[in-house]
């Protein structure tokens, strides 16, 4: 009955750079009870929000002024595609330079008779024309 994703879906977090409404201070006051339900005591609150047909996601997470309440909203983060990308290639980026020096230093033969050289293995990204730049240069930096 209503509206899918009404100003809780993945675009209206990422338009407005704000929360789910379910989770913004005029409604966490009147239903705090059922917010912190099975929610762990921290001062961030994590979240993820999908759009309509779940093929786009973005997360997010909010700090809140007194540490565990949903009271007094502080700073609102999102990790869109762009950041996750960023986030995720760094991560296998680190995790081949690892395996490269592990396998150079046991590598017997140099790579040869049918070993795979660990120097070969490169992690790369497909972006699309909506992707943001700065993540784009950030890429093209570290690679």
């Amino acid at each position: 009955d209503g509206p899918l994703n009404d100003r809780c879906g993945a675009e209206f977090v990422q338009k407005n750079r704000l929360p789910p409404t379910i989770y913004g201070a005029s409604t966490a006051k009147s239903t705090n009870k059922k917010l912190n339900v099975g929610i762990m005591k921290t001062p961030y609150h994590y979240m993820a929000s999908l759009d309509g047909d779940a093929d786009r996601i973005v997360f997010h997470y909010q700090k809140h002024s007194d540490g565990i309440s949903n009271n007094d909203w502080l700073e609102f983060r999102l990790l869109d595609g762009d950041k996750i990308s960023v986030l995720i290639s760094s991560f296998i980026q680190e995790e081949i330079r690892h395996l490269q020096k592990i396998f150079s230093s046991n590598d017997d033969n140099g790579g040869k008779e049918g070993k795979t050289n660990a120097s070969q293995v490169k992690c790369g990204i497909v972006q699309t024309a909506y992707a943001n730049g700065s993540s784009t240069s950030y890429l093209k930096e570290v690679a």
